[in-house]
C-alpha cells in the first residue's frame, strides 16, 4: 500500500497549477495555428502587412495577405558599394482594418527572420537584431547596425544572391505572428 503526504500532494497541485499558467501564455512558435488561447485585444494577429520605402516617399515595396499571400515574387535590394541598404517601415493591420501600434520598446514591435532552410550568407542577420560587421562591411555600414527599430527594419546586403524571410510580429521576446516566406534577392 502507497502512502502519499501531504507536502507531495500539494507539490503535485502546485506543478499542475503552474502547467495551466504556462500553458495560457502566448504561442512562442512562428506561425503557431492554436488561436484558442489568444485575446485578440491582447495580442495582435495580423490580416495584413505593408512594406513602404522609408525615404520620405513611403512607397509601398509589398502587401502581405492572410488570405492571399505576398502580391509580389520577390523583394529585390542592390548590392551598394556606399553603404546604402533598405530601410522599411512595416505597418501590421489586423482582421478589421486597425492598425498596430508598432514602436521599438513597446508592446509589439517588427521584425523579420531568414527561414532556416533558406541560404544565411544574403544579409546580415542576428536574431538579436545586432550586427557586429567586419572587414570591408564594416567600411560599408559601420562596426555596428541595428536591424529593427519597433516600426521599421533595415536590410543589409551581404552577397548576390536569394534568400527567403517572413516578417513577424513581436511581442515581447516572441512572435505571435507572421508572414508567409518571400523571396529576398540581392542583385549585384
Amino acid at each position: 500500500m502507497k502512502t502519499t503526504t501531504p507536502l507531495a500532494k500539494f507539490g503535485s497541485l502546485l506543478a499542475l497549477a503552474l502547467l495551466l499558467i504556462v500553458g495560457s501564455a502566448c504561442d512562442s512558435i512562428v506561425g503557431s495555428d492554436d488561436d484558442d488561447d489568444h485575446d485578440d485585444d491582447e495580442h495582435g494577429e495580423m490580416a495584413r502587412v505593408q512594406l513602404e520605402t522609408r525615404d520620405g516617399t513611403g512607397t509601398v515595396v509589398a502587401t502581405w495577405t492572410d488570405e492571399n499571400g505576398w502580391d509580389t515574387d520577390a523583394l529585390t535590394v542592390a548590392l551598394s558599394d556606399d553603404g546604402d541598404h533598405p530601410v522599411w517601415t512595416v505597418r501590421m493591420f489586423e482582421e478589421d482594418g486597425d492598425e498596430i501600434t508598432l514602436e521599438e520598446g513597446g508592446e509589439f514591435e517588427a521584425r523579420y527572420a531568414v527561414d532556416s532552410e533558406a541560404p544565411q550568407d544574403i544579409i546580415y542577420f542576428d536574431g538579436s537584431g545586432e550586427i557586429d560587421f567586419e572587414g570591408a562591411a564594416a567600411t560599408l555600414y559601420g562596426d555596428e547596425g541595428e536591424l529593427f527599430h519597433g516600426d521599421h527594419v533595415h536590410v543589409y546586403p551581404q552577397s548576390a544572391g536569394t534568400t527567403q524571410v517572413r516578417f513577424l510580429l513581436w511581442h515581447d521576446n516572441h512572435s505571435d505572428d507572421d508572414t508567409a516566406l518571400i523571396d529576398l534577392t540581392v542583385q549585384e
